[in-house]
């Protein structure tokens, strides 16, 4: 599964269902979070506009750098993680 491109991702939504693939896509959030900076989870994820980037999840961003996106992390107001 090519969770990068869309219509992978749709596939897949289509043959499981909303909830098969929601439980599937945050499986595959927490095993490509590469570190966890003031409680945002930072993964790669590819673009096709822009390539690899960094995404601070929770955060609405993504950076060229994971050092970039280390720094925007711990930036921002601390977030809670769920127990």
């Amino acid at each position: 599964m090519d969770w990068d491109n869309p219509e992978d991702r749709a596939r897949l939504v289509e043959r499981v269902g909303p909830i098969e693939y929601e439980r599937l896509h945050m499986a595959h959030v927490k095993a490509s979070t590469l570190e966890t900076v003031n409680g945002y989870g930072i993964r790669p994820v590819r673009s096709p506009r822009f390539g690899l980037i960094y995404m601070v999840d929770g955060a609405g961003a993504g950076f060229s750098t994971i050092e970039k996106a280390r720094k925007h992390a711990a930036s921002l107001m601390p977030r809670r993680t769920k127990s």
